[in-house]
């Protein structure tokens, strides 16, 4: 019986579509989008037969588009809405919960060439997530985002039009990672 299926699997590379090889959006695609669908799909009968959680970590840039790692940005877009609307589609058996956190101190940053201070300042503890996660797996919550400034963040770009919320991250982004 499986309990709780987590598809926490991710990759990542900075670049512009110009720069990124072939082999870095094929491989973010895969893992990111391909990965966590195949194997849920594998697994569908066993969990919704023993009613299993399915958790899939998304990301907090989900939200918005993010110029010069857009492969990534929208890969976890299409995780994200993916597994919202796989809450709806197994509403009766499986709870289903989205999990979106800003950047965590792991090796994600250095393997995708994103600019990080070496004390890891302001990205978030994985102790942090998975303490998260498994708040989520025992609570009410489907959708669960992490990380106080990227809430805050998430929040102003619902105000902004849609040019400027792409120039804002894009700026952000280039100057802080």
């Amino acid at each position: 019986k499986i309990f709780c299926l987590i598809n926490n699997a991710g990759v990542g590379f900075r670049g512009s579509i110009k720069d990124l090889g072939l082999e870095h959006i094929g491989k973010t695609i895969d893992v990111n989008v391909c990965y966590p669908v195949f194997f849920t799909k594998l697994l569908i009968d066993n969990l919704t037969r023993n009613e299993s959680v399915i958790v899939n970590v998304a990301s907090s840039i989900a939200y918005n588009p993010l110029p010069h790692m857009s492969v990534y940005s929208a890969s976890k877009a299409f995780l994200s809405n993916w597994s919202e609307s796989l809450t709806y589609e197994l509403k009766g058996t499986n709870k289903v919960i989205t999990i979106s956190p800003s950047g965590i101190s792991t090796n994600f940053q250095k393997a995708a060439g994103v600019k990080v201070s070496n004390s890891g300042k302001g990205l978030l503890a994985p102790e942090y997530v998975a303490e998260e996660v498994i708040e989520a797996v025992y609570g009410k919550r489907s959708v669960v985002i992490l990380g106080g400034k990227t809430k805050l963040l998430l929040m102003v770009s619902k105000f902004l039009p849609r040019k400027l919320n792409i120039f804002f991250w894009g700026k952000l982004f280039g100057k802080l990672r």
